[in-house]
């Protein structure tokens, strides 16, 4: 068996990082691929159709994106849907003439062919899987549908604003901003004036929206399950997460049990059933939220280009392209997703198309989820791995940064069900792994019981597939910078902490399991003037640097042992 310490494998990252000096992970192949770019759209105000870069809009609003990658964008002020392919922007439908101000074209109704249709301050977009475009015709009160470039009225009556539910052409909306479809077809409607509504063959309805959401549906995104759907509902509240198959909701206030803003939801994508983005326009970011495991646990919350204020309501917006973290946004609105993985998104204070390229969207898979790739090497581990963070700051990212590490995959756990921490390390060792890192600290152990892991740990040790690194969470070490980062009880029981973490260290010694032992090097780096903050504050999780260092210290043992 081979226990390493790692005492010198850090030495050079020591070196590298200080309290102000940013971690050199920030020039990683997985962080310089993360840019902000502008898809189409000169700035100035207009309705020019042309080549992407010098066609103009007044305020884009909502996209969509078809499956062979054409872009759909609503414009708001234009009363127009555009498109974008090829590198030019040509208008679908709709028309009219700029107002004497210039800043806008008076809205209005009429069914027809391109130009010929009238709209009046279209919003949400979503395409039917036959092809045909929805559109959110808000001030209209209906919802329309564009086959080809022939606009109809899909649903709703555009002389009567109301909230009657029954066959769509009967039924009534008031003010429908935002639009979402499922695989099987059903259209959900995000309605300011009615809350949100639903069509299934062609009948509309109502799905109740709990009382502090007021009805005042902003956005709605649905994870494509069918039946099995989870929607998201963006409202003036925060965002109402509903069952679709039970009805049950849970709600995310704007600011989060008055700690960590939330932020302020507007257009909402649907990544998976527990995560999405919303562009939120206050402080003039987009945003990525995962759901919580646990009811205990905060939502996972944020923003993608990172050094903006997180209150921007009069100030911190602004263009720019660029690196994730120094990219501006003014008012951005809708969003949607290519086949890709990129994020568009309608820039509309800038009146500009944007695009977001980065794998910071990309997330740990569950332990009930199938099908898992064959041939990787699997990080494995619970909350540590990945939290209140975006990949490329995650242990796994840190990981896969590191080149030769490419076919790095992550699963995580819910380390408070012992059940599941065994099911999902049996799961990842049947995928035929290249190797499986399985991060463990305290938590597990706490779970799991002492003689358990022991237990678990033999009945392991005969797959030559499995490694395991022990990391060490805040109070493990008993050192004074580490302490000063948790809100500790006085009287806690820190040397019985201590001692539940060396009892953790020594039944990884005594099986037969190859490891890799954090704990020198963390307390080398502890003790080093001027270093970075390896634990998080009122949390006993690490922060990205300890995320980092931790990542790399796999990656080199990886390197070592071989794959």
């Amino acid at each position: 068996m081979k226990f390493a310490t790692a005492c010198g494998l850090l030495g050079l990252g020591l070196m590298l990082f200080s309290r102000d000096a940013p971690s050199d992970a920030s020039t990683s192949a997985s962080t310089t691929a993360s840019t902000v770019g502008t898809v189409a759209g000169s700035g100035n105000l207009g309705n020019l159709d042309g080549p992407a870069a010098s066609a103009s809009f007044l305020a884009p609003a909502g996209i969509a994106v078809a499956p062979d990658g054409t872009i759909a964008v609503s414009d708001d002020a234009g009363q127009r849907i555009r498109t974008i392919r090829n590198g030019s922007v040509e208008t679908l439908a709709g028309g009219g003439a700029l107002d004497a101000t210039g800043d806008w074209v008076p809205g209005g109704y009429r069914d027809g062919t391109g130009s010929e249709a009238r709209f009046n301050r279209p919003s949400g977009l979503a395409y039917l899987p036959d092809g045909a475009l929805l559109v959110a015709d808000t001030l209209n009160h209906c919802i329309r549908s564009i086959r080809g470039a022939v606009v109809t009225t899909f649903a709703g009556n555009a002389r009567v604003a109301g909230a009657a539910d029954g066959p769509k052409t009967a039924a009534t909306f008031e003010s429908p901003r935002g639009l979402a479809v499922d695989t099987a077809g059903n259209v959900y409607i995000a309605d300011d004036g009615s809350g949100l509504r639903e069509i299934v063959h062609g009948v509309v309805s109502t799905i109740p929206l709990p009382g502090i959401a007021e009805n005042r549906a902003l956005s709605v995104a649905v994870a494509a399950d069918g039946s099995a759907a989870r929607v998201f509902v963006s409202t003036f509240a925060g965002l109402v997460v509903i069952d679709a198959s039970t009805g049950a909701n849970e709600v995310y206030a704007t600011i989060a049990e008055g700690r960590r803003p939330f932020g302020y939801p507007g257009a909402v994508l649907a990544i998976r059933k527990d995560a999405v983005v919303f562009t939120d326009t206050r402080d003039q970011t987009v945003r990525l939220f995962r759901m919580p495991r646990r009811e205990s646990e905060l939502p996972l919350v944020q923003p993608l280009p990172r050094d903006v204020i997180e209150d921007g309501a009069n100030n911190g917006g602004g263009y720019r392209d660029g690196p994730l973290q120094g990219a501006r946004f003014a008012a951005p609105d809708g969003i949607g997703r290519t086949a890709q993985g990129d994020l568009i998104v309608a820039d509309t204070g800038n009146r500009r198309i944007r695009s977001i390229h980065t794998d910071a969207l990309r997330l740990p898979l569950a332990p009930d989820a199938q099908d898992l790739p064959r041939g990787r090497t699997w990080i494995v581990g619970g909350s540590a791995l990945y939290y209140d963070t975006l990949w490329p700051d995650s242990i796994p990212g840190a990981v896969a940064a590191i080149p030769g590490n490419e076919n790095v995959e992550a699963l995580q756990y819910d380390e408070t069900n012992s059940a599941e921490i065994e099911s999902s390390l049996a799961k990842v060792l049947k995928a035929q792994p290249q190797r499986v890192v399985w991060v463990l600290t305290t938590h597990e152990s706490a779970t799991l019981g002492e003689t358990s892991l022991a237990a678990l740990l033999g009945r392991l040790a005969a797959s030559p597939a499995l490694s395991v690194c022990i990391v060490p969470m805040a109070g493990d070490l008993l050192s004074p910078r580490s302490f000063a980062m948790l809100d500790i009880d006085p009287a806690a029981d820190l040397a019985g902490a201590r001692a539940r973490y060396d009892a953790l260290r020594e039944i990884v010694r005594s099986s037969k399991v190859h490891a890799l032992d954090l704990t020198e090097p963390f307390q080398n780096y502890e003790a080093a003037a001027n270093g970075g903050t390896l634990y998080a504050t009122l949390t006993p999780y690490l922060t990205d640097l300890g995320r980092t260092m931790t990542g790399r210290a796999i990656a080199d043992d990886l390197s070592q042992i071989g794959r």
